[in-house]
């Protein structure tokens, strides 16, 4: 039944010959097809290519039918969210306009998509899914229901970098203040144009007390991680939720083995703390030019463990923050082009909800056995002694090469992924009304009637004492 899933999600028609009209009684949904849309650019910018989807009348029909653009290609597409949502993949330059026709057909064949190699795909295991598309994969814990495990584990066994290297598999647990009851991952979108997994654990948490305050009573906790992964693109996607103490790290010294690491936000307190190309400790926002700071990875200096991360925590929203940036990005200076570049993004601003001192940030550590890589936390209690009972964060995991490291001023194409998923892209401008109908009488004041307005125009243009009376 996966299968049938998987294939009925995206499948591609090619030479679709309409369907035959319908004799008997039409079925509810007959008239329903075919359904137009279009998405039009109007603000003079091109948008990259990515996935847009579009809002299904309820009834929709989502077997044999096909996806169709303007100029009759059928193209890769999926139904999202149960059949409530169409997804399509497509780029958009400035100023222009773009359509797609969802339509019946009966010559359905499951001949490869027009971006076939690219799409995304889960190869599910005894113990994780793994959901790859051309750029990069991760691999996704399964759980066996109502058996405890030795270790529980984080939400990514390892992640597949560029070359085609898998890194950071671990075994990565994720470590709770609490004991674990059951857990579990579901797909929630099984592609080909994105995969989304839910993993989910449940515990019997403990009283949290900060000496003699009661920070939060024993009772139920959860944790939550939705992974999302899209056709074409070099990020891995994470929303994260809970109300507990924990944390999990991805390992990705070897073969990375980063020197540097560099990050776009407002200063740095010190150098040590990010500094500029000439070397100055890294301005303020408003007295430099956009760019990044870079820091010395010193592994002699670095005794503590992942989870407390030496590196201030990425801002997940903070315009003002210092230490640290809204990216970051780890490399080793001197390797080639082909190197492995990795790092995170913030996510959608929107989606924040008591992430105080939680969230993901970077690490590395010295010693018989150097680490470095991301690590992922959430604490509920602040050292301003602010107490949130729940967080929630979204960020997003830049797996690329060197080539994709530009000058410390430059636009970063890390940056350019931070604003397509974080930010403004085609699932949110297409949704904007930007046509309206004119008033039916016409354009007159702020609080006058057109008709009001055009005869005090007129009394202006003929009447000398009333224009002197104005």
């Amino acid at each position: 039944m996966k299968g049938v899933l998987f294939v009925m999600a995206g499948m591609i028609v090619w030479g679709c010959a309409p369907a035959k009209k319908e004799t008997g009684p039409a079925r509810e949904t007959s008239s329903v097809l075919p359904l137009r849309f279009e998405t039009v650019e109007r603000f003079g910018v091109s948008h990259p290519d990515q996935i847009i989807d579009f809002d299904l009348p309820a009834g929709t029909p989502t077997q044999n039918v096909a996806v169709v653009n303007d100029a009759g290609e059928p193209v890769a597409f999926q139904f999202l969210d149960h059949g409530r949502k169409l997804a399509v993949r497509t780029d958009l330059p400035a100023g222009a306009r773009k359509s797609w026709t969802l339509m019946r057909c009966h010559s359905a064949s499951t001949e490869i998509s027009p971006h076939g190699s690219e799409g995304v795909t889960i190869h599910e295991t005894d113990t994780c899914y793994e959901i790859a598309n051309n750029r990069t994969a991760v691999r996704v814990p399964k759980f066996t229901l109502g058996e405890k495990p030795q270790q529980i584990l984080a939400p990514v066994q390892g992640v597949r970098l560029a070359d085609g290297m898998w890194t950071a598999t671990g075994p990565n647990v994720l470590t709770a203040s609490g004991e674990w009851r059951e857990g579990g991952t579901r797909l929630l979108e099984r592609g080909p144009l994105m995969v989304v997994a839910e993993v989910h654990h449940q515990f019997d948490r403990p009283e949290y007390r900060y000496g003699t305050q009661t920070v939060a009573p024993a009772g139920p906790g959860f944790y939550r991680c939705t992974i999302t992964l899209q056709a074409g693109q070099p990020s891995i996607l994470f929303e994260e939720e809970t109300d507990m103490d924990l944390y999990w790290s991805l390992d990705f010294y070897e073969p990375l083995r980063p020197t540097h690491g560099r990050y776009r936000g407002h200063h740095a307190r010190s150098k040590k703390g990010g500094y500029e190309p000439d070397g100055q400790v890294y301005r303020m926002s408003h007295s430099r030019a956009p760019m990044d700071a870079q820091v010395d990875l010193d592994y002699d200096d670095v005794p503590r463990t992942p989870p407390e991360a030496n590196w201030r925590r990425m801002a997940l929203w903070d315009p003002w923050c210092f230490d640290t940036g809204w990216y970051w990005q780890l490399f080793n200076r001197d390797a080639g082009e082909s190197a492995p570049l990795i790092g995170i993004f913030a996510g959608h601003a929107s989606r924040l909800l008591g992430a105080h001192m939680s969230g993901p940030g970077i690490f590395h550590r010295g010693g018989a056995s150097p680490a470095a890589g991301i690590a992922s936390a959430s604490f509920r209690r602040g050292p301003d002694a602010r107490v949130f009972h729940r967080s929630r964060f979204q960020w997003g995991l830049f797996i690329s090469t060197k080539a994709d490291l530009r000058e410390q001023t430059a636009l970063q194409p890390i940056n350019q992924q931070m604003n397509l998923h974080g930010g403004i892209n085609l699932n949110k401008i297409h949704r904007w009304t930007l046509d309206f109908p004119d008033p039916s009488g016409g354009y007159g004041g702020a609080f006058m009637h057109a008709d009001a307005m055009a005869a005090v125009r007129e009394r202006v243009r003929s009447d000398p004492a009333y224009y002197g009376w104005l």
